[in-house]
């Protein structure tokens, strides 16, 4: 369709960039309470650790694929069983 236009819809009222990526891992966290997987999705590259850590609790796992935007990477979360105990370290 010629003569789309593209714009904010939603302006965050914060715009740092820790704002937007708890945001990001916020959604993403409820998503893995709910749902049964696969979620493939782009993330944050800065939120790699943090799902990392989220999946350890939760009882997924995820592979991480960079793409060409270093600020961007491609992930995949598959549910597996949630474990009894888990520690995390900081």
């Amino acid at each position: 369709m010629s003569g789309e236009e593209y714009g904010l819809l939603i302006s965050f009222p914060d715009q740092s960039h820790s704002f937007v990526h708890g945001y990001e891992a916020g959604i993403l966290d409820q998503r893995m309470q709910k749902e049964l997987g696969p979620i493939s999705q782009p993330i944050h590259t800065a939120n790699k650790d943090l799902y990392t850590r989220m999946c350890a609790v939760y009882g997924w796992t995820v592979t991480f694929k960079g793409t060409e935007y270093g600020e961007w990477t491609d992930a995949e979360f598959v549910r597996g069983k949630k474990p009894a105990l888990t520690v995390v370290g900081a």
